[in-house]
């Protein structure tokens, strides 16, 4: 993993507010911060937002495999998308990236297909590398 990596600023596809707490650090940055329902549980989670990273917190327990639901949690809708998982079969949710771009990401826990995709790859990647600063790299 990169010495100085840049966490992802994301925010949520439906209502667009920023999905990121800054109080709750993971690997020194701040965490993505969603609501998350796993079998009869419904708690806290918070994503680490270097990509590439796995690390996570919840306040409930998640158990290996188990399909969660993931909730904005502002408006509390589910994040859910239409596509499923290439390796698993699961769900794929989706945030938005607040430079551009989406990110894809799988709801099975411990499953760690994710990607990001870019929509208008020019105007999308361009503002991607602006806002990261990757003039000074």
């Amino acid at each position: 993993m990169d010495k100085n990596p840049i966490s992802l600023t994301v925010k949520c596809p439906i209502c667009n507010h920023s999905l990121m707490d800054y109080s709750k650090l993971i690997r020194g940055k701040p965490s993505i911060k969603l609501y998350v329902k796993s079998r009869e549980n419904v708690g806290i989670l918070y994503l680490c937002s270097v990509y590439g990273c796995y690390d996570k917190h919840s306040d409930i327990e998640m158990v290996e495999g188990d399909i969660v639901e993931l909730l904005c949690p502002v408006c509390k809708n589910n994040l859910k998308s239409k596509s499923v998982c290439n390796i698993c079969g699961a769900p794929i949710f989706v945030l938005n990236l607040e430079a551009g771009g989406k990110l894809h990401a799988c709801s099975r826990v411990d499953c760690r297909k994710h990607k990001v995709v870019f929509e208008d790859i020019y105007n999308d990647l361009t503002r991607y590398y602006v806002v990261n600063d990757y003039r000074s790299r």
